[in-house]
C-alpha cells in the first residue's frame, strides 16, 4: 500500500488522500486544548477521555447530576496525584505492576498465577491495569507523605499523660428546694405566665363512646361448668396446673421519667444510694419504702408476692442472689431504679384440686364462652338493625354496657388495639350513630356508639393554676440557688462541708450525677484548691466544685501501653496528612485554572 502511494504521489488524487489524512489529524491530535467529542476534561493538558468517564460513570448506581460530577472529581484528582507522583519520581514501573497482580489470590490456580482466570475475572486487563497502577501509585504516595507525620515519644507521651491524667474535687450542692420558702408568687405572674404560654394547656379532641365487648372472658358463666367438667378437666391436665415458684418481696422504685435522661437517671442514682446508707443505718426497708413512695403509691412498703418467671429478668436474678431478708443493690428497671427485699421464695409445685379449682372453672366458661361468641354478636346486630340502641341491645343479651372515659383517638388505640383506620371511622361518627360492624380488638369484637364529642380547648386557668405556680416557684427559687452559688466562687463564704469526689479523667466517668461534661474539663484548668469557675447545674439545684490534686499515669502504664500509642499516633497523622494533600492538590489545581471541562454537557 506505501509502494503505490509513493509512486503515485505527484497525482491529484493521493494528495487530496493525504490532505484528509493530515486535516485529521490536526483535528483529533494536534490541539490539545481543543477538546473534541473524545476528550471530557484536561488536567494540566492531559486528557480525562469521554470513553473513561463513561465506562466509571456506567459502574454506578445512578447516572445523576452529583454522581456525573462526583465521578469526574474522583478522575481529576486521580490525575492530579499521579502528576505529582510523576514530578517526584514515583512511578510504579510494569515489573512491580506484574510482580504485584500475579500475586493475588483471585488470579490463582492451585498457588500459581492463571492467565485464563484473570482475563475471565477482569474483562478488560488494560483497564485493570491502569486502575491498579494508580492504586499502587497513591499508595507509594502516602507511604512518601507519611514520612513526616511520625510523632516523636515525646509528643506521643504528652498525648498520653493528657488523656491519663486524673484529679478529683470536693464539691456541696445548693438546694434549690432550701429557696422555696423565700418565694412568693403573685397571681398576676400566674395570669401573665398563663397567657404567654396557653399553648401549653391545650387539650385535643377528645370523644366518648359507649360499647359492648364480645370475648371469651366477657360471655364466660361460671355457673354453666359442671363439677363432673372440673374433675374431668383436672385429671387430663393436672401436669399443667401448677403453681409456679413464687417470690414474697418488698421493693422500692425511684423513677427516672417517661423519657430518661442522664440527668434524671443521675438524680435517681444519688437518691437510690442514699436509700441503702438510710437502711444501712438502721432504718427499716418498709419506713423507707414508705418515705420515698411515688406519687399515688397507696401500696408502698408492703410485701408483693409474684411469680418469678413474670418479674423482670434483673429483679428476678437478684432476688435469686439474696439470703431471706437481704437487702439487693438499685437495679435498672423499666420503672426506674429498683431496690428490693426477700422475704421468701415458694418452689414450684403441683396445684391441689381445690387451689387449682377457680383456674379450671375459667378456663373451662372461657371456653364454652368462645363457642358461642360468633352467635352472641350477631344477636346483638340483629337487635340494632331491627331499632334497639346499643343500651337496648346489651340488656337483651345479658351483657354490661360499659363507658370509655374521654380519650383521643391516640389513646383510643391504645384502649382497643385495633387498625389505624377503624379508630378513624369511629372517631367520623355522629353522637348517637352505632357502629352496625362488629370491630375487631385483641381477644374479640367491639360494639360502639360515640355518645359524646368533646371538641379541642385550652385548659381555663383554674385547673392549672397550681401547676403554673408550683413551676414559677422552681424557676425563683433556682435563680436565688444560683446567686448564692456564685456568691461561694468568691471565697466570701467560709466554712463550707465540701464532699470528695472520686478520681477521674478528662473522658469521664462524670464525677457527680447530673452534671454536664465540662466540669471535666474545668476541673483540669484550675490550680488544685481553687474554685471551678462556675456553678454546675444539677436537677435540685446547683454543684459548685474545687480542684483537687492531679495525679499523673504512672511510669509502668506507659512502659505497657509505649507501642500502642506510637503506632495509632502514627496512623492518625499518616492519614490526616494524606487526606490534607489529596483536598490540597485539588484546591490548588481548582485555583490555578488546572482544571478545564470541554464536555459539560455530560455532567447535566
Amino acid at each position: 500500500m506505501l509502494d503505490i502511494l509513493r509512486d503515485n504521489a505527484q497525482s491529484w488524487g493521493i494528495k487530496i488522500i493525504f490532505a484528509i489524512i493530515i486535516l485529521a489529524f490536526i483535528f483529533a491530535f494536534a490541539n490539545p486544548g481543543g477538546g473534541g467529542d473524545t476528550v471530557m476534561a484536561y488536567v494540566n493538558d492531559q486528557p480525562i477521555t469521554v470513553a473513561d468517564f463513561e465506562r466509571l460513570l456506567n459502574a454506578q448506581e445512578d447516572r445523576s447530576v452529583e454522581t456525573r460530577q462526583g465521578v469526574l472529581g474522583t478522575m481529576a484528582r486521580n490525575e492530579l496525584i499521579r502528576q505529582m507522583t510523576e514530578a517526584n519520581g514515583i512511578v510504579v514501573p510494569d515489573a512491580e505492576l506484574r510482580a504485584y497482580i500475579r500475586n493475588i489470590p483471585a488470579f490463582m490456580t492451585d498457588g500459581a498465577f492463571d492467565k485464563s482466570k484473570y482475563k475471565a475475572a477482569v474483562g478488560a486487563p488494560e483497564n485493570f491495569e491502569t486502575q491498579t497502577r494508580d492504586e499502587l501509585l497513591k499508595a507509594k504516595m502516602a507511604r512518601f507523605l507519611s514520612l513526616p507525620a511520625y510523632p516523636s515519644e515525646a509528643e506521643v507521651r504528652s498525648i498520653f499523660t493528657w488523656q491519663n491524667e486524673q484529679t478529683s474535687i470536693e464539691y456541696t450542692l445548693i438546694s434549690t428546694a432550701d429557696y422555696l420558702s423565700r418565694v412568693i408568687i403573685e397571681p398576676a405572674a400566674v395570669q401573665k405566665y398563663y397567657e404567654e404560654n396557653n399553648f401549653l394547656y391545650l387539650q385535643p379532641e377528645r370523644a366518648v363512646f359507649d360499647y359492648i365487648s364480645f370475648s371469651p372472658s366477657a360471655l364466660a358463666d361460671a355457673s354453666e361448668v359442671t363439677e363432673e367438667e372440673i374433675e374431668s378437666y383436672s385429671e387430663a391436665f393436672a401436669p399443667t396446673l401448677n403453681k409456679p415458684r413464687t417470690a414474697t418481696y418488698g421493693e422500692i422504685v425511684i423513677p427516672v421519667g417517661e423519657t430518661p435522661t442522664q440527668e434524671s437517671v443521675d438524680a435517681a442514682t444519688v437518691k437510690a444510694k442514699t436509700i441503702l446508707e438510710k437502711i444501712a443505718a438502721g432504718a427499716t426497708f418498709e419506713e423507707t419504702a414508705k418515705a420515698y413512695a411515688r406519687p399515688g403509691d397507696m401500696t408502698a412498703g408492703a410485701l408483693k408476692v409474684a411469680d418469678m418467671s413474670t418479674l423482670p429478668d434483673a429483679v428476678a436474678t437478684a432476688l435469686n442472689g439474696l439470703e431471706v431478708g437481704g437487702i439487693s443493690q438499685f437495679i435498672p428497671t423499666i420503672d426506674g431504679l429498683t431496690i428490693v427485699t426477700l422475704k421468701t421464695i415458694e418452689e414450684a409445685r403441683p396445684l391441689t384440686l381445690d387451689e387449682s379449682r377457680p383456674l379450671i372453672v375459667q378456663r373451662l366458661a372461657e371456653e364454652k364462652g368462645s363457642k358461642r361468641l360468633d352467635d352472641t354478636v350477631e344477636e346483638a346486630i340483629a337487635a340494632i338493625s331491627q331499632g334497639k340502641d346499643l343500651a337496648g341491645a346489651a340488656e337483651l343479651l345479658g351483657l354490661p354496657l360499659m363507658t370509655t372515659k374521654p380519650l383521643t383517638d391516640v389513646e383510643f388505640k391504645q384502649t382497643f388495639p385495633m387498625a389505624e383506620e377503624t379508630v378513624t371511622s369511629l372517631f367520623a361518627m355522629l353522637p348517637g350513630d352505632p357502629t352496625t360492624v362488629p370491630v375487631l380488638v385483641n381477644d374479640g369484637y367491639i360494639l360502639a356508639v360515640k355518645t359524646q364529642n368533646l371538641p379541642s380547648m385550652t385548659l381555663p386557668i383554674e385547673d392549672v393554676r397550681g401547676e403554673i405556680q408550683a413551676k414559677l416557684m422552681l424557676q425563683e427559687a433556682a435563680k436565688l440557688a444560683a446567686l448564692d452559688a456564685q456568691t461561694v466562687l468568691t471565697g466570701t463564704v467560709k466554712d463550707m462541708n465540701l464532699a470528695a469526689s472520686e478520681l477521674f479523667t478528662r473522658s469521664g466517668p462524670i464525677p457527680i450525677p447530673g452534671i454536664n461534661q465540662r466540669i471535666l474539663t474545668d476541673a483540669f484548668t484550675v490550680e488544685p484548691g481553687q474554685w471551678l469557675p462556675a456553678p454546675y447545674q444539677v436537677p435540685d439545684g446547683y454543684v459548685v466544685a474545687k480542684a483537687k490534686e492531679r495525679i499523673e499515669p504512672a511510669e509502668s502504664t506507659w512502659e505497657e501501653e509505649r507501642d500502642s500509642w506510637m503506632q495509632t499516633a502514627g496512623e492518625i497523622g499518616r492519614r490526616e496528612l494524606n487526606m490534607a494533600f489529596q483536598a490540597q492538590v485539588y484546591t490548588s489545581a481548582d485555583e490555578n485554572n488546572a482544571i478545564r471541562i470541554v464536555r459539560g454537557d455530560l455532567l447535566q
